[in-house]
């Protein structure tokens, strides 16, 4: 059977499309801020073993990391206000499971980044009077920070594909726009074709202005590295005074 291609309609609900995609790019932002400090919370407080809430913290992580994010949208929409008695929008519980699901991932990589740090530098803030909280904030978390970006970068850039899961649950996110345009038009394969492809440009491009980031950002970091052995090299020659 010969299809017969019209993308006029997808012209004509581009703005639409466009709308979508924009509540998708805002869901995604709030999500993953709200699970890199969610995750941040959850790896110091495994890292440092504190009693009880660090097995909690390694509970949490192992149930979001090993469901499906599906059931957990489909469980915080309809069984938090069950549960809690608290009734919440269709963004709401989105937001509320990304944001978790990202958490437990961003735990996982933040404390692999903090233990790959020397401990002897924890150690030596301690010596030289510097409380927890500063150890973590000037010097652990900033070391860490660099070694695990490419990571932090694929958690984000799934993200952005993972919003398109929130469509089951009526938030007018792309995919659910798509599905309503297509619809309304009996045109699904134009209409899907198009949400494809401006998953593929915004992720693509994304990856690429991250990569190039990350890779100016290292080169940059290397170079106060080496800055700063060489200072310290002719400060023990003598050379400064």
């Amino acid at each position: 059977m010969r299809y017969s291609w019209d993308f006029g309609v997808v012209w004509e609900g581009l703005p639409f499309l466009l709308h979508g995609l924009a509540l998708s790019a805002a869901l995604s932002v709030l999500a993953m801020v709200a699970g890199s400090l969610i995750g941040l919370t959850v790896a110091i407080l495994r890292v440092r073993r504190m009693r009880w809430l660090a097995p909690a913290g390694a509970a949490y992580v192992e149930f979001f990391k090993n469901t499906p994010l599906l059931a957990q949208i489909l469980g915080v929409y309809y069984a938090l206000p069950v549960v809690t008695g608290l009734r919440l929008d269709a963004f709401s519980s989105a937001l509320i499971a990304l944001s978790l699901n990202v958490g437990a991932f961003m735990s996982e990589v933040l404390r692999a980044g903090i233990i790959g740090v020397d401990r002897g530098q924890s150690e030596a803030a301690s010596a030289i009077g510097l409380t927890e909280f500063q150890s973590y904030r000037r010097i652990i978390l900033p070391q860490a920070l660099l070694a695990i970006l490419p990571a932090c970068a694929s958690i984000w850039l799934s993200l952005l594909k993972d919003t398109s899961v929130a469509s089951v649950i009526s938030v007018a996110e792309l995919m659910y726009n798509g599905r309503t345009l297509a619809v309304d038009t009996y045109r699904p394969v134009e209409i899907f074709t198009v949400c494809g492809a401006l998953y593929f440009i915004v992720v693509y491009v994304q990856s690429i202005l991250l990569e190039r980031a990350y890779q100016a950002w290292l080169a940059r970091s290397r170079r106060t590295v080496v800055g700063r052995a060489s200072i310290a090299g002719r400060a023990r020659g003598g050379a400064l005074p």
